[in-house]
């Protein structure tokens, strides 16, 4: 039979001190994490409302004027020669 000796240390002042710095800097990484997550959790929202404004804002726009740019030239004869394209194209279906 094999005798195991097990030893148990006493706390001393060093060990107390150390524990006392880990757990500290232990707190404060939990704040910075939680800081962190308020700051993602902000930004997704704010994200989430310029989508949510950009989803409104082309909801209320014509089409054409989605797809218009000033270098297509004017936007009346724009509008015409799209809807007649799209006109030719249905009358082909």
């Amino acid at each position: 039979m094999q005798k195991v000796e097990t030893t148990t240390s006493s706390p001393n002042s060093t060990n107390a001190v150390l524990a006392a710095g880990v757990v500290s800097e232990i707190a404060d990484q939990y704040e910075e994490q939680v800081r962190l997550e308020k700051l993602y959790q902000e930004d997704k929202e704010r994200k989430i409302k310029e989508f949510e404004q950009l989803i409104s804002s082309s909801k209320n726009k014509p089409i054409y004027k989605l797809l218009y740019k000033p270098e297509y030239g004017d936007y009346r004869q724009f509008v015409e020669d799209v809807a007649a394209e799209l006109r030719r194209r249905n009358a082909c279906r």
